[in-house]
């Protein structure tokens, strides 16, 4: 059984969230995990505390900075893997997310 880290799980959680608002079947797709165990996972945050959850803007910039910030090697390698296209809508995603989260910083301000 695969054992993953908790950004990992909290970066699958956030992307059924807006903006994004990914189905869960693209979600399963993309990330290469069973649709039960993000239903479990998403379950999961959603029981934690308001202040525990993966959501918060802080939280969600933290796990897209994270990603961004992959290895260029391991990011080629995800490119061959997945292809360009499916590479330029990760890219495309992200930037928005980073555009949101930073108008959610700014507001909060």
């Amino acid at each position: 059984m695969a054992r993953y880290e908790q950004a990992f799980k909290d970066k699958a959680v956030a992307s059924l969230l807006p903006p994004e608002s990914a189905s869960l079947d693209v979600v399963v797709r993309e990330e290469g995990i069973g649709a039960a165990t993000l239903q479990r996972w998403q379950n999961d945050a959603q029981s934690r505390s308001a202040r525990g959850r993966a959501w918060t803007a802080g939280a969600r910039f933290e796990a897209i900075v994270a990603t961004t910030a992959m290895p260029e090697a391991s990011e080629r390698a995800w490119c061959r893997e997945h292809g360009i296209k499916e590479h330029e809508r990760d890219l495309l995603r992200k930037d928005r997310a980073l555009v949101e989260t930073a108008t959610l910083l700014v507001l909060s301000k």
